[in-house]
């Protein structure tokens, strides 16, 4: 399955609708894929509802020539990006500056892959992560990176009822 040819064809859908593509994905088995694809509001501050979430799987669903690029059958699921979500570019990386994340470099550094604190900022490519306590700010460049996602100080939402 040509996931660069999926994007092209399900993401001008989605920003018709007034959504934005955060990330598209398939996962599962050859024989029972699943295009997952996650969405946000163009307007960042608005949540994703399940009625968001319907349109737009409705939408995704009447695309022509999206079944012909699975082999057989596959599912089609639509969400929200969620209090864990991916970041995926500066433009989410700059938005979330001041807020837990969590990296994972494609090659260890200094025996780790994994690391998380505070997005200090974001220019050129170069991220800047606050780590706290001896390590203090550590700078990542964008292309090290395998995977990235916010990590939400669950107490904080609990006590601001955003949990």
């Amino acid at each position: 399955m040509d996931l660069v040819r999926i994007q092209s064809i399900v993401t001008p859908k989605v920003e018709a609708l007034g959504y934005r593509v955060v990330v598209t994905e398939i996962a599962g088995r050859r024989h029972a894929p699943v295009l997952r694809v996650i969405i946000e509001h163009e307007d960042e501050e608005a949540r994703i509802s399940l009625d968001d979430c319907v349109r737009v799987s409705r939408a995704l669903g009447e695309v022509p020539g999206l079944d012909a690029l699975f082999p057989g059958s596959y599912h089609l699921e639509v969400s929200s990006p969620g209090l864990e979500r991916r970041l995926v570019g500066e433009r989410d990386f700059r938005r979330f500056t001041g807020k837990r994340a969590r990296i994972w470099l494609a090659e260890p550094r200094e025996g780790r892959r994994r690391f998380t604190g505070k997005i200090a900022g974001v220019r050129d490519r170069v991220l800047q992560l606050d780590m706290g306590g001896t390590t203090g700010l550590i700078v990542i460049r964008m292309d090290e990176i395998s995977r990235a996602t916010l990590k939400p100080e669950y107490a904080d939402l609990f006590a601001n009822g955003q949990a």
